[in-house]
Parts: C-alpha cells; structure tokens; sequence
C-alpha cells in the first residue's frame, strides 16, 4: 500500500460479552473519506459516522455473523500507527437487500487519540 496516500486500518473485534473482546478481521484500506472534514467542531461526528459506514460495507461483504463489534480505526503513517477513532456497531448479520441503516450502540465507545481496549481471548 502506498504510505504516501490516505492508508488506514480498521481492526473489527467481537465483543462476545462484556469487557471480553476477540480480533476477528484486519481491514487495510487507502480511502480518504476518513479526512474530508477538517472542522474540529464536525470532524469526530465525521469520523464516526465514515467508520461507521466502512464497517457495514466490510461486515457485508465478509457476511459476517450477527454481534456486536469494536471497530478501531489508525491512520498509518511510515513507521506510526496512529489511533483515530473507535466505534461500537451491533451488526444484524444477514442483511436484507435495499437494507443500509445498522443502530449504533447506545453506548459509545469514547471518543480517544489513545490506544483503544487490548483485550483479547
């Protein structure tokens, strides 16, 4: 991938129960969608709304079962890896063609530039 583009990394872990999360999919994509907004006030609401929209696409497309994940998002830049963004999203599973809209989590995970939640199995 060419650093030199818009590359970023979204890491999908399942949440199987509270506090218990297990990496299930890597995601390496050059998009610069994720840096279109440049207003501090709008960008997190950006950001998580573009994360958001990324996730469903690859959870569609791996027709990944039905659950809950964590979704991290890192703008990778050479020799950084730089955490942006971290969603949780309840995925339905089968999708129903025609069918885009997947509800966020009431809970959010926080909005952090720190690393996200390293547990693993």
């Amino acid at each position: 991938m060419d650093l030199w583009g818009y590359p970023h990394e979204l890491e999908y872990r399942r949440e199987e129960r509270k506090g218990f999360r297990e990496h299930e999919y890597t995601e390496l994509v050059d998009d610069m969608g994720f840096v279109f907004e440049h207003r501090s006030e709008l960008w997190k609401n950006w950001t998580v709304r573009y994360t958001t929209a990324c996730a469903q696409d690859f959870l569609q497309r791996k027709h990944a079962p039905r659950g809950t994940f964590v979704v991290s998002l890192y703008r990778l830049f050479p020799g950084e890896r730089r955490h942006v963004v971290t969603i949780r999203l309840k995925w339905p599973g089968k999708v129903v063609r025609g069918q885009t809209s997947v509800r966020l989590d009431d809970e959010k995970v926080p909005f952090s530039s720190s690393s996200p939640d390293r547990r693993t199995s």
